[in-house]
């Protein structure tokens, strides 16, 4: 117990290099959370991975998709971790979802977008049909690439739901790829 409480202290430093303007500093500090979320995997606290999560989510936006690759990648290491706890990845997964749909998103971090879709299909965390719904608004020509590579990623892992939303999903490309916006 002794070593939580180390390890806590250890991570509010963390979090405060990730609130400088220092991208490499970022970049290191997300490398090193990475590490330790590895080491410790099943018996870090809830409360820390609470504090990660919340950290980390304001890293996952268009303005540096290296930043956002490796957030995602500490997202989808909790909740590899913790399947469960669906509340605590909600404003993460929503800044994946804008991330997805920006004209910016390209090459890794479209790449660990779809893992994480897949992994959220996967640990069931949250309702799919949400997800689905989220992804198919509002999707333009510039980011269709990106945001259909995410939309097949949850497709990909359910069964039950394709029916209804590969209709739409279809409509969809073929409305963006036919009309100029």
């Amino acid at each position: 117990m002794e070593l939580y409480g180390v390890l806590d202290k250890f991570l509010e430093e963390l979090f405060t290099y990730l609130r400088k303007q220092d991208r490499t500093l970022k970049i290191l500090t997300l490398q090193v959370i990475k590490m330790i979320l590895d080491i410790f995997k099943n018996q870090l606290p809830k409360n820390i991975q609470q504090e990660v999560l919340k950290n980390i989510s304001a890293l996952i936006k268009d303005d540096d998709l290296y930043l956002s690759q490796l957030s995602i990648d500490l997202l989808i290491t909790i909740i590899n971790i913790n399947p469960k706890d669906s509340k605590q990845y909600e404003e993460a997964i929503n800044n994946c979802i804008t991330l997805s749909k920006s004209s910016l998103a390209r090459g890794p971090a479209v790449d660990k977008l779809t893992e994480l879709f897949t992994a959220i299909t996967a640990s069931e965390i949250i309702n799919t049909s949400h997800i689905l719904d989220r992804l198919l608004a509002n999707t333009n020509k510039a980011s269709l690439i990106p945001t259909a590579l995410c939309i097949t990623a949850v497709l990909s892992k359910i069964k039950s739901v394709i029916n209804p939303y590969l209709p739409i999903f279809i409509n969809n490309v073929i409305e963006n790829l036919l009309i100029e916006k």
